[in-house]
C-alpha cells in the first residue's frame, strides 16, 4: 500500500476561517431548521450531556500557547504511540512526558510554553528553516491529531475541552477510520470548492524496514481495481466514478486513493 502499516496516527491541517465562512453561507437554512449552533459548541456540550469513552491511557493536554498547535498535534500523536516508539531516556520528549504525564491536561497545556526541553527543541527545529514564522501569525489554518488508544480513534484538538471519541477501530483499519472522519466532520462542513486540506501520517519508514527504497507502482491491471476497494471509498462517502479513478490512477492501492480522493 501507498502508506506503510501499521499507521500509527494521523496529522490533519484544516482551514478554521472557512469552516465559519461555510457556516454563514448556510445560516439561513440552519436557522430555520433550529439548529444554527457552532458545530465545536453544540459537540461539546452533546458530549458532556451524553458522556464517551475516554481510554486512562490517553494522553491529551490543551492548547494554551499560541501557534503551537502543530507542535501539539505532534505531541500528542507520539505520546500515544510510546509502546512502538521508543523514546530516548535523556531526550526531550521522554522528559516532557515524565514531568507531565500526573498532570491535568491544563496544566500540561501551560507547561509546553516554559518547558526548557521543548523549547529548546522548538527553537532548532524552526531555525532549520527558510520561511519566516511571522507571516503566518494570522494564519485561519489548524493543526490537530488522530489517535487509536485501546481500541478507539480518538481526535486530539488542543482548543476543544477533551478529546473526542469517534468510535471503535483497529490498527488494521485506523488509516481508513480516520479518513472517514476527517471526511464526515471536517471536509463535508466546508464549502466543496475549498481544498486547503492536508493530512501526514505517523508510519513506519518502508524504505528501512525493506533495506531498500519502495519498488515503483505497477503498472495498473484491471484486476487492481477490485469492487472491494471500490465498495471501501463509496462507503467513506466519495462518489463510484470518482473511487473508480482514484484507484485507477494509484495502480489500486487504497491508501494512496484514499489521499487523491481528499484533494478532489
Amino acid at each position: 500500500q501507498f502508506t506503510p502499516a501499521p499507521c500509527r496516527a494521523v496529522i490533519l491541517l484544516f482551514p478554521t476561517s472557512k469552516l465559519k465562512e461555510y457556516k454563514k453561507e448556510q445560516a439561513e437554512k440552519i436557522k430555520k431548521e433550529g439548529q444554527l449552533k457552532e458545530y465545536k459548541k453544540e459537540q461539546a456540550e452533546k458530549i458532556k450531556k451524553e458522556g464517551q469513552t475516554v481510554s486512562k491511557n490517553l494522553y491529551f493536554m490543551r492548547q494554551h500557547v499560541g501557534m503551537a498547535c502543530g507542535s501539539i498535534a505532534v505531541i500528542h500523536c507520539i505520546l500515544n504511540n510510546t509502546n512502538s516508539i521508543d523514546l530516548e531516556n535523556d531526550g526531550g520528549m521522554k522528559k516532557f512526558l515524565d514531568r507531565t504525564l500526573a498532570k491535568t491536561p491544563s496544566e500540561r497545556g501551560h507547561m509546553l510554553g516554559t518547558d526548557p526541553d521543548i523549547t529548546k527543541g522548538h527553537g532548532s527545529a524552526a531555525n532549520e528553516g527558510s520561511t519566516n514564522p511571522t507571516d503566518f501569525l494570522k494564519t485561519d489554518l489548524h493543526f490537530i491529531g488522530f489517535v487509536n488508544v485501546d481500541g478507539h480513534l480518538y481526535e486530539m484538538d488542543g482548543t476543544k475541552e477533551f478529546p473526542i471519541n469517534h468510535g471503535p477501530t483497529t490498527p488494521e483499519t485506523f488509516l481508513v477510520d480516520a479518513a472517514k472522519t476527517i471526511k464526515s466532520e471536517f471536509v463535508a462542513r466546508v464549502s466543496p470548492a475549498e481544498l486547503m486540506f492536508s493530512v501526514i501520517a505517523l508510519a513506519p519508514n518502508q524504505a528501512e524496514d525493506v533495506g531498500s527504497a519502495p519498488a515503483p507502482a505497477p503498472v495498473t491491471q484491471e484486476s487492481d481495481v477490485t469492487e472491494e476497494k471500490v465498495n471501501s471509498l463509496v462507503s467513506m462517502g466519495f462518489a463510484k466514478e470518482v473511487a473508480v479513478e482514484a484507484l485507477t490512477a494509484t495502480a489500486g492501492k487504497l491508501d494512496m486513493a484514499i489521499n487523491l480522493c481528499l484533494g478532489k
